[in-house]
């Protein structure tokens, strides 16, 4: 099905790589955190029980649970999914689940069964200072034959830099 999504997608296109944000739909995971938008705040509040990640590309909202209970429930699939994390030691693991199929608009297509783990570290890069490097997998058996992986280096903002509205 993810492959007839992606012929459609291709009839329709103008030649130009597809957006989820040219359609105005939110990318959702692991768009969320392999966005090239670097122009973007990207804001992280830290608490006991969660870690809630504001995105200003496309006002992004996520939230990863540190409290590690059993997925409640009542929680519906959404583009941002379910996500549990824990530390070993300084490394954040975060397991992400409950992820509703992808909308055949976008190049990125996903099934309910994707599932997407994520190693964050913190490290001190020549160039930026302190930075988070996150390495995501996405292991989808509908869509992918194999698990396929991503990359994205977080760097600081300048001190004066506010998250905005997207638009």
């Amino acid at each position: 099905k993810a492959w007839a999504n992606l012929q459609i997608l291709k009839s329709l296109s103008d030649g130009e790589p597809a957006d989820p944000a040219k359609f105005c739909t939110p990318g959702g995971m692991p768009h969320t955190v392999l966005t090239r938008a670097r122009d973007y705040v990207f804001e992280i509040h830290q608490y006991p029980s969660e870690l809630i990640f504001f995105a200003e590309y496309m006002d992004q909202t996520r939230v990863v649970h540190l409290d590690v209970k059993p997925i409640p429930e009542s929680i519906a699939p959404s583009n941002q999914g379910y996500s549990t994390g824990h530390f070993e030691g300084s490394v954040l693991v975060v397991e992400t689940s409950l992820l509703k199929a992808r909308n055949p608009v976008d190049r990125m297509q996903r099934s309910d069964q994707a599932r997407i783990s994520e190693r964050w570290s913190r490290r001190s890069d020549p160039k930026f200072g302190e930075v988070i490097d996150i390495d995501v997998t996405v292991t989808d058996p509908e869509v992918f034959r194999n698990p396929i992986k991503g990359r994205q280096m977080l760097k600081r903002a300048p001190p004066d830099a506010v998250r905005n509205e997207y638009g």
